[in-house]
């Protein structure tokens, strides 16, 4: 299906075209998931070649009845990284944002990463070294990528960047 939706602009009222999807036979209600999504490990992902903000790629997740990737141990991390490599190669958004604190919290420590559950990060964590640079840094890095630079490995990365998403919905 086509989905469109419609920006103001100063030119006035502009449709763009947000995402299109193509389901074929073999997405179809895949290792018990909806059509268009991967049965990989015990989820279900959407790999979005549509490149939208983290915002936004969270909305889209939304309203399909998902959320953004949650991506919590190494057995799914692998699973994810292996096929992106066989089909896009990009760069994807995953469901990992910093939440700030206070403006009276130390610059150097200035929030702690969640989930799009609500979860923190805590136990296994898929970070490239160095990496989340933005946390000690005091910048502006508040979202997480999958960075195809990096062998898909976690980066911090401003929320306002386009880059490709993955959408997690539960098994039908």
């Amino acid at each position: 299906f086509f989905k469109f939706t419609v920006t103001a602009t100063q030119q006035g009222w502009q449709p763009w075209l947000r995402e299109i999807r193509i389901f074929g036979a073999e997405t179809a209600g895949e290792g018990g998931c909806q059509a268009g999504y991967k049965s990989l490990d015990d989820g279900c992902y959407r790999f979005s070649l549509n490149q939208l903000s983290f915002e936004d790629s969270r909305k889209v997740c939304w309203e399909d009845g998902g959320h953004l990737a949650i991506v919590k141990n190494p057995t799914t991390h692998t699973s994810i990284v292996n096929y992106i490599k066989t089909t896009t190669n990009s760069s994807y958004w995953i469901g990992l944002q910093l939440k700030l604190f206070g403006a009276r919290v130390p610059v150097n420590r200035r929030g702690m990463f969640f989930w799009e559950d609500g979860t923190l990060l805590t136990g296994w964590e898929g970070w490239h070294e160095g990496e989340p640079s933005s946390i000690v840094s005091g910048g502006r890095e508040d979202c997480v990528e999958m960075a195809n630079f990096m062998d898909y490995e976690w980066n911090d990365k401003p929320c306002n960047y386009n880059l490709s998403y993955i959408c997690q919905v539960d098994m039908v």
